[in-house]
């Protein structure tokens, strides 16, 4: 499998959750919210693997209502569970989530959190 072909699975995969915006990479602002950016970490040529991120993106003045908007996303299972969504993506396993914390994207604060890692069988 190709680099382009495992993204655009991780893509596709995400596309599936109502309501959520995907990139297939990083983008300079994020006008439409919630969102997530799938990021291409490294790959691994001795297990035949790729490893990429996805940062969850939400908006919100209230720190703790927009902390909580993470969770659905974050949770292992749900309509918006980003890693049952990636579990119907053959290949693809999500190791880790979190921390959630604000981060200055195109000069604007937004609540984010970052799936640790996606891997995908190459």
């Amino acid at each position: 499998m190709s680099l382009a072909t495992a993204r655009d699975g991780i893509v596709t995969a995400l596309d599936t959750i109502d309501g959520l915006t995907v990139h297939n990479h990083m983008a300079d602002q994020f006008s439409e919210l919630p969102a997530v950016a799938v990021r291409f970490k490294a790959a691994n040529y001795t297990d035949a693997t790729f490893t990429f991120s996805l940062l969850l993106i939400v908006g919100g003045w209230d720190v703790g209502e927009s902390e909580l908007a993470l969770h659905d996303y974050l949770d292992s299972s749900g309509s918006e569970s980003l890693k049952l969504a990636m579990d119907t993506y053959a290949g693809c396993t999500v190791v880790s989530a979190g921390p959630i914390e604000r981060r200055k994207i195109g000069g604007i604060d937004y609540l984010t959190a970052e799936l640790e890692v996606v891997t995908c069988v190459v």
